[in-house]
């Protein structure tokens, strides 16, 4: 008898099947920016005041790499909401500023004030070292 299902049926392979490399590709959550965003806020804040390492400048800059995507679609958010747009600190914009302080980088401290203030972002715990960056400046 010649049939379609003459031949044995071909079963897709069940999780259990795959080995646990594939397993875990499966398994891996999918990050989106304001996950990444919050991860790094929270590495960024589990670091003491008075650490200026390369380490959590890096961090810093990680986190500010993906700022203008994100206050741009927490703008959006609001806009569609109907409410308003309530600018928040950015924990890498702010240490950043702390960091490059320290070192004395006052032409950097004032720019990446700039930038943040550009991008949106509230700006007030930078103020004051801003001001006291300018003034070394001018006092060169």
């Amino acid at each position: 008898m010649n049939t379609l299902f003459e031949e044995p049926c071909v079963l897709r392979e069940t999780i259990a099947e795959i080995i646990p490399e594939e397993i875990a590709s499966f398994c891996e959550p999918d990050t989106t920016q304001l996950d990444e965003h919050f991860r790094l806020n929270d590495l960024i804040h589990s670091y003491p005041v008075e650490d200026h390492s390369e380490e959590l400048e890096s961090l810093c800059r990680k986190q500010i790499e993906i700022a203008p995507e994100l206050i741009a679609s927490e703008k959006a958010s609001a806009e569609i909401n109907g409410s308003d747009f309530c600018p928040v600190a950015h924990a890498g914009y702010n240490r950043l500023s702390a960091i490059l302080y320290s070192r004395h980088c006052w032409p950097d401290v004032v720019n990446l004030y700039k930038e943040a203030m550009e991008n949106g972002w509230n700006v007030r715990e930078m103020e004051e070292r801003v001001e006291a960056a300018r003034s070394a400046m001018s006092a060169r």
